[in-house]
């Protein structure tokens, strides 16, 4: 993907696998990976992946629900819907 960017959108020099999942998200969307609709529900998963985090949950005290788990799901498949579009992919 050549240089990456921070979410605060200064460039980075990190290798995707050493970016935050926030950085990866605003990178998807920077190059048109994904929708915009799709960077919402990824914002929204990642809000849900902590929320779902087992250590994150018993410090917080946050209820672990289906929902949460849901959102995150949904996350996935739109990404994955936008990443075949953008690939071209068939179905």
């Amino acid at each position: 993907m050549g240089r990456e960017e921070k979410s605060d959108g200064a460039p980075s020099k990190k290798p995707p696998d050493q970016l935050y999942l926030r950085d990866l998200i605003a990178e998807a969307a920077r190059h048109k990976l994904i929708t915009s609709e799709s960077k919402q529900q990824a914002d929204l998963a990642k809000d849900a992946r902590n929320l779902i985090h087992p250590g994150k949950a018993t410090r917080s005290g946050s209820p672990i629900s289906k929902a949460t788990a849901l959102t995150a799901l949904t996350a996935v498949y739109r990404i994955a819907d936008d990443l075949k579009s953008a690939a071209m992919i068939p179905p």
